[in-house]
């Protein structure tokens, strides 16, 4: 996960995490990048499910 941050931090022109103590947390541009990595996550989801809808449809070519 830290090399993946890390490729990711490197490509974007804005920190994405601070220290806080011991611990790293997401900046508000992080915070805001992950939540657009779910709602991806989230419409390829829905996609999957739209799409599985056909499965069973006698409209399938």
């Amino acid at each position: 996960m830290s090399q993946q941050l890390a490729a990711l931090q490197k490509s974007v022109e804005v920190p994405l995490t601070r220290k806080d103590g011991r611990n790293l947390v997401l900046t508000e541009a992080g915070q805001v990048l992950a939540d657009a990595g779910a709602a991806v996550v989230s419409a390829m989801a829905d996609a999957r499910t739209a799409i599985g809808a056909y499965h069973g449809s006698p409209w399938r070519r």
